[in-house]
């Protein structure tokens, strides 16, 4: 599944090892995920946030102390 974004001001696009990690295990958990509360903490675009909710997570938590991430964030997410 392809998740597009504008990360902005913003850290994140799902190029850095790491968050294609956390990535790969979400794609792959969405059993584990399904009704789950999920906090993507220093959420940067969103990306972890939006693919947990993609593959069933539920009462996601975005938060970054950075006003760039929050705006892209909510902006990524639609809200």
């Amino acid at each position: 599944e392809v998740i597009r974004l504008d990360p902005g001001l913003a850290f994140g696009t799902g190029t850095h090892p790491t968050t294609r990690m956390c990535l790969r295990w979400i794609a792959t958990h969405e059993a584990a995920l399904r009704g789950v509360a999920v906090l993507d903490y220093g959420c940067g675009s969103g990306i972890l946030a939006i693919g947990a909710a993609l593959h069933g997570g539920r009462g996601i938590d975005a938060v970054d102390i950075d006003p760039a991430a929050v705006t892209a964030t909510r902006a990524n997410a639609g809200a």
